[in-house]
């Protein structure tokens, strides 16, 4: 499964998806006796992008929870069983692409994707994901779970941005004209080396530099790349 799974990854054919493809590295042999899994998660935990685990999710689990901090800093997470039936995202299922790595396993091993995000199953706008495809860092990604509670709610949220703004806002997203009205801003890049970054929730109207210098921001996003490294772990 982990070598048929690492294949599938890094060949966009096999995958369906316009994508250069990843850099997949397996590693395997875990358990009584074997390598040790735990020194495994903890060297490649801060040189990855995404973790796949081959075998049980609570075995997956055991294995990060002394590494686990922070979503902004956190790789994605994913665990696949053995039968290759179902791809479960455990962590950094948003900012870090856990939920959609875990569909492309899904499709590379004819699987199916359990996503349990909340935005996810009730169709709703994620302004992390978006944020993340668009390729603009959350300069305050603790404010994330206030806008989407509001969305989550039926309620609506406004979007300003100093930046252009193309295509259709999604359900429940307003343009707004305001800044100081807004709940979610797209900050113009502050210095000669910085570029744009998201603010959601209570703006403070400082912009906060991060990214790439004048990247544009649009409602509908480029999707961004995915990511470089994702080890392969079969416990």
């Amino acid at each position: 499964m982990a070598e048929r799974t690492a294949r599938a990854l890094s060949d966009c054919a096999q995958t369906g998806e316009d994508d250069p493809g990843w850099d997949v590295s397996v590693s395997r042999g875990f358990g009584e006796g074997k390598a040790d899994l735990r020194a495994w998660t903890a060297l490649t935990w801060e040189a990855s992008d995404a973790l796949l685990f081959v075998g049980a999710a609570g075995i997956a689990v055991r294995a990060i929870a002394p590494h686990v901090a922070s979503k902004v800093n956190d790789p994605a997470v994913v665990a696949i069983d053995e039968a290759g039936r179902f791809a479960v995202p455990l962590l950094s299922g948003h900012l870090g692409g856990a939920n959609e790595l875990a569909q492309t396993v899904a499709r590379a091993a004819g699987a199916i994707p359990v996503i349990t995000t909340a935005t996810d199953v009730r169709g709703v706008w994620a302004v992390d994901t978006w944020a993340r495809c668009a390729g603009l860092p959350v300069s305050n990604p603790e404010a994330i779970k206030r806008v989407s509670a509001r969305l989550l709610s039926g309620g609506r949220v406004a979007l300003y941005s100093d930046m252009p703004i193309s295509g259709q806002p999604p359900e429940g997203v307003d343009i707004a004209s305001d800044r100081a009205r807004a709940d979610i801003v797209v900050s113009p890049f502050a210095g000669a080396n910085e570029g744009a970054s998201v603010r959601v929730a209570e703006t403070t109207g400082k912009v906060v530099p991060a990214g790439e210098t004048g990247k544009p921001a649009g409602v509908r996003g480029q999707a961004g790349r995915r990511p470089s490294r994702t080890p392969t772990s079969p416990p």
